[in-house]
């Protein structure tokens, strides 16, 4: 009889103690219906994010990151964003928790992400990657994501050993391209550490509490408009309200740190010299040394893609790397550091941030994703990294940076390439034939970005498929062309720039209008119009990198036909670039040049009106026909 009293108390204590908890989740269920928004609020959005808050609590260890957030699904674009959470975390130092995932149904249904819709996984590009075992991601997948759905989740990072001990730092994005609500950044310090913090683009600072020995800054925002999303737009980085905070006092501090951390990772052996020597053999210059050394580590090791930070700040050794054969960035770039070191150049690690343009307002490992390498005797940056950038060149996400360079606590800024670094020419010359038909023989060209984006295209291909990607290529430009030879002179690799060699048959090159011949005077047509088409900008443009397009073609005539009409020359220069293109005749046939540069990469919204001035004429000059006639 007391036993079974004692377990009705048992029970009876059990649904007691279970109420509160039931209550709290059915109230925030019944709050988050109550305040949800209708689609007819936000008619433009795929989503509304009613909250997402972040609080950091550094009092202790281990050290903890907690995220909540609840987004609104309206259509299809809100399901694509938000029906997926991805939390990417270092199995070795930190432990994930998920205080709660549910969809609530937009009749008032919750689904709960069960085990079956809550995975660990390791990155697809770290599969065969064991040196980075450690690095994983908790995939959530909301179920029952539908239009008009809520779908609400809270998760916790415990980080039990940090990555610099008694050194903390956080960033937090205050808009995105979909409407919020409600949104925070929560830090918490002990009342005697000091914190040092930036807003940037933004004029709301944090609200400051003290109570308990510790200190707690908050920065809120409420009603946010969702950033309108433009074609050749700068990250979000570089847009929207940004809070950074750090408790490193300087970059000095931060740099002696680092460089402690990492000099021991440049020693090489035995065998790495012997290599050194192998690929280093015969060669005159030390500027010759350098290329081959570059185009071995960028070309000959794998890049395993992880952003800088992910796995830790620590760079393997260069032994390590070289025995592996791949790396991500800073394992690449220490490696390349090292061989450089072993014939005498000085090269040294430089911090960068290819997401976004830092001004690097206070000291923090978070302005950095990405490592280059620096060689200070020749002014020159290496990027190791992608395996398709040649020596010289940098990747237009490097150029235009600032940067840190720890081993010689100095800050500066990557260039920015000239248009010519970055060139694309097409050198035609056609036959034409008095049936219209004609053959083209085509070299194309390319440097800088324009050789890399091309080598891309061919670079993984065999040679049957490298035809039919030319194939697909040029009836694109050439519809109802046929290749009948195709040389892929420079597709792949790091000694020489990009170039093909092809001929194509074309039997309607001309096109009858009355008694007229109409050529079109161009046909690979640069993407103008998707950078131009809006006749205002609420952002800058992004274009990349400064570029330099140019074609070079000669029209042979057949007997019997002469020039109607030929377009007229321009001239065009303005501050964001400029416009060249003539047009010749003589008893030979038909000449045509065109040059277009830009000279700058990010335009200013002001300085829109004169981008789009450029590009229109450049496109106006491209679509130009001319015409011929029998004599």
């Amino acid at each position: 009889m007391i036993k079974k009293c004692f377990l009705y108390l048992c029970f009876f204590l059990l649904v007691l103690l279970s109420i509160p908890v039931i209550a709290v989740e059915e109230a925030e269920i019944q709050a988050i219906l109550q305040n949800a928004p209708l689609k007819e609020d936000y008619p433009e959005a795929g989503a509304v994010i009613l909250k997402h808050n972040m609080t950091c609590d550094f009092t202790k260890l281990p050290y903890t990151y907690r995220v909540d957030r609840v987004c609104k699904i309206f259509n299809k674009r809100g399901i694509e964003e938000f029906a997926e959470a991805r939390i990417q975390f270092d199995k070795e130092r930190e432990r994930v928790e998920i205080l709660k995932a549910y969809t609530i149904k937009s009749d008032g249904t919750v689904i709960e992400a069960g085990e079956n819709s809550i995975h660990e996984i390791t990155p697809p590009e770290l599969a065969e990657a064991n040196i980075y075992s450690n690095v994983k991601e908790l995939v959530i997948n909301f179920p029952g994501v539908e239009e008009d759905t809520i779908i609400v989740y809270s998760y916790l990072i415990e980080e039990a050993e940090p990555l610099i001990r008694n050194q903390f730092w956080q960033s937090k994005e205050f808009a995105y391209i979909e409407p919020i609500k409600e949104t925070c950044l929560e830090i918490i310090v002990p009342e005697d550490k000091a914190l040092y913090y930036k807003t940037i683009r933004g004029d709301f600072g944090p609200v400051i509490e003290k109570a308990d020995g510790c200190k707690k800054y908050v920065w809120e925002r409420k009603d946010i408009a969702a950033v309108p999303v433009e074609f050749g737009m700068l990250p979000l980085l570089d847009i929207v309200p940004l809070v950074r905070v750090s408790t490193f006092a300087d970059w000095k501090e931060f740099n002696d740190w680092y460089r402690g951390l990492i000099t021991d990772q440049y020693k090489i052996n035995d065998t790495i010299l012997r290599k050194i020597e192998e690929l280093t053999a015969g060669l005159d210059t030390e500027e010759e040394k350098i290329r081959a050394l570059y185009n071995y580590v960028a070309g000959d090791f794998r890049y395993v893609g992880l952003e800088f930070g992910i796995d830790g700040y620590k760079p393997h050794n260069a032994v390590e790397t070289f025995e592996n054969k791949y790396g991500d960035c800073k394992d690449k770039a220490t490696l390349l550091i090292a061989l450089l070191s072993a014939i005498g150049v000085r090269a040294e690690p430089v911090l960068i941030n290819t997401a976004g343009h830092s001004e690097l307002e206070i000291a923090s490992p978070d302005h950095f994703n990405h490592m280059i390498v620096y060689l200070p005797n020749l002014d020159l940056y290496l990027d190791p990294t992608n395996g398709i950038t040649m020596y010289g060149d940098l990747p237009a996400v490097d150029q235009g940076k600032k940067v840190v360079m720890p081993l010689s606590n100095w800050i500066s800024e990557t260039p920015v390439f000239p248009a010519e670094n970055n060139r694309e020419h097409f050198y035609q010359k056609i036959e034409l034939s008095e049936n219209g038909s004609a053959r083209i023989n085509v070299t194309w060209l390319a440097n800088g970005a324009f050789d890399s984006v091309n080598k891309l295209l061919f670079t993984f291909l065999n040679e049957q498929q490298r035809t039919a990607q030319m194939g697909f290529i040029m009836n694109h430009y050439y519809p109802g062309s046929e290749i009948q030879s195709c040389d892929f002179v420079r597709v792949e690799g790091l000694e020489d720039n990009f170039r093909i060699d092809f001929s194509l048959s074309m039997k309607n090159y001309t096109q009858k209008m009355g008694n007229l011949l109409t050529i079109k005077a161009f046909r690979f047509l640069p993407a103008f119009a998707q950078l131009v088409g809006s006749s205002e900008r609420e952002n800058a443009v992004y274009l990349g990198h400064n570029m330099n397009i140019s074609r070079e073609i000669e029209i042979e005539l057949p007997e019997g036909v002469e020039v109607n009409y030929l377009p007229e020359d321009v001239w065009m220069e303005n501050e964001t670039g400029s416009l060249k293109a003539s047009f010749l005749h003589d008893e030979k046939g038909i000449q045509i040049n065109l040059d277009f540069k830009t000279v700058k990469h990010i335009i200013e919204k002001e300085q829109y009106q004169d981008l789009k001035e450029l590009f229109d004429k450049a496109a106006e000059t491209m679509n130009q026909q001319i015409l011929l006639m029998k004599k």
